[in-house]
């Protein structure tokens, strides 16, 4: 690592006041900060609820860092939480998206290249963060050239329409769910598709159909090359991505269960397979989750952003190759280019479902289920879950399942009802949520499953989601 653990710790310490006040709280002498030993052994884990959300931006960040950019989150109780960028994320940013540009897409720097930046624009990180780092890339000697038509289809399909043939190559950033929809419509469209044409995704789990989908419709011959998918939060920002080497991997654990299991273990569906920087990031895994190091504009020192997952380190999985006899298969991508040490993520332990990128929290839930005009009809059990919709070009959507109370039937005025209370309530709690309905209104709104009291069909989830029943707390369906 070019930065050690106890650097980023004791610069940390030292200049921000919130993370003074934080170690004060938990008693840490920071004396005892020699070596990485000495810090995993005395540093406390830190989350949003016990650090973040208990301090202004200004302390948590560091006081010799100019704040040059404001961003937002939304957290458990949908109240937004707001984050501090500067130059030197953007510099991180840039160097990892000129990356993504010549390594693995194999664009040269004097190529035309229209990039469509096709996220939520506004106050969230990955819209804004993504168009500042390929302008980097640009100013940097690339011959890229950047549009931000955020999630409006209408402008992105003029744009394909009207400037795709003056590039040599099309770069489409966005939620992968979205990506999926805009190629599906490409026909319908009256798009043409460019013969050099890349995706880079964030945001959601993309599912190894959806990328050959996408392949397919875009005639694209190696989508190991062509779609890379991205790990990123507003807490930490970019912190890990897909390579070849990572996308064939998890290609070949679809039909090789040794392989599955000894990346993934049990998981019943194929979790991220990234690999990340350890010049950057530091990633640690506790009881099953995963904890960061991150030095920055705000810091996060031994954080837990609540997502479960492991770390695998690149010599691990070289034996793991080696054992599984697997070596030769996929040698063609084990070079120098891609020598980082590999993470999996599994979903997280305090967000009830992912949906379009945004984070619906069981707390979202419980509040919205104690609306007045809810409240009088359901019992407060519920079962929320995302899955393709089929027959609408496998766009996604979200279901809600309630129970009734005793003696209460479903019908189709009672349903209209409760969706338009349950939608409304969520967007006035979740501000995420509530952007999502002023862009994409049809999109948005919940599909409702209304159930009698006790009916044992209740619980019969079929996506992933969560399930909470009379008291219980949130089971995660992953």
């Amino acid at each position: 690592m070019k930065n050690t653990l106890v650097d980023w710790f004791l610069k940390t310490a030292k200049e921000s006041r919130a993370y003074k006040s934080f170690l004060l709280e938990n008693n840490v002498n920071i004396n005892l900060i020699k070596d990485n030993n000495s810090f995993f052994k005395y540093v406390p884990i830190s989350n949003k609820k016990n650090y973040i959300e208990k301090f202004k931006v200004k302390d948590l960040a560091i006081s010799s860092i100019h704040r040059e950019t404001i961003y937002a989150s939304s957290g458990s109780s949908g109240e937004p939480t707001y984050w501090a960028r500067s130059k030197y994320e953007d510099i991180i940013g840039r160097d990892r998206h000129e990356f993504f540009v010549n390594q693995i897409f194999n664009i040269k720097k004097e190529e035309s290249t229209l990039v469509l930046i096709c996220f939520s624009m506004g106050m969230w990180i990955a819209g804004g963060y993504t168009a500042s780092s390929f302008i980097g890339v640009s100013r940097n000697g690339y011959n890229l050239t950047i549009a931000t038509p955020g999630i409006d289809k209408k402008e992105i399909y003029n744009l394909l329409r009207r400037l795709s043939s003056d590039f040599e190559n099309i770069i489409i950033a966005g939620y992968p769910p979205f990506l999926l929809d805009l190629c599906r419509n490409f026909k319908d469209e009256n798009i043409k598709i460019p013969k050099k044409i890349f995706f880079l995704g964030s945001g959601d789990m993309f599912s190894e159909e959806a990328r050959d989908e996408i392949s397919a419709i875009c005639r694209i011959q190696f989508p190991e090359k062509n779609f890379i998918d991205v790990y990123g939060s507003a807490d930490a920002g970019l912190m890990a991505f897909e390579t070849p080497l990572s996308i064939i991997l998890r290609r070949l654990a679809r039909k090789n269960k040794e392989l599955r299991q000894s990346l993934f273990g049990e998981s019943t569906f194929l979790p991220l397979l990234a690999q990340y920087d350890e010049s950057h990031i530091f990633f640690e895994n506790v009881d099953r989750e995963l904890v960061l190091t991150r030095f920055g504009t705000i810091p996060l020192i031994r954080y837990a952003i609540h997502d479960i997952g492991r770390i695998i380190k690149y010599d691990e999985m070289q034996t793991i190759l080696k054992k599984l006899g697997l070596i030769k298969e996929i040698g063609k991508v084990l070079n120098k280019n891609y020598n980082f040490p590999f993470i999996t993520v599994h979903g997280r332990t305090d967000v009830a479902l992912t949906f379009y990128a945004l984070n619906i929290y069981p707390e979202n839930l419980s509040m919205v289920l104690e609306n007045k005009n809810i409240k009088p009809w359901v019992t407060g059990s519920y079962g929320v879950y995302t899955k393709a919709d089929l027959k609408n070009k496998g766009q996604q959507k979200f279901f809600v399942r309630l129970e009734l109370k005793n003696k209460l039937k479903s019908s189709k005025i009672l349903k209209s009802k409760i969706t338009d209370f349950f939608s409304n309530s969520l967007a006035h709690i979740n501000s995420e949520y509530r952007k999502l309905c002023e862009i994409m209104p049809s999109e948005a709104r919940p599909i409702l499953e209304l159930f009698n009291y006790e009916d044992k069909n209740f619980s019969n989830i079929i996506g992933r989601g969560v399930l909470y029943v009379k008291g219980k707390k949130p089971k995660m369906l992953l």
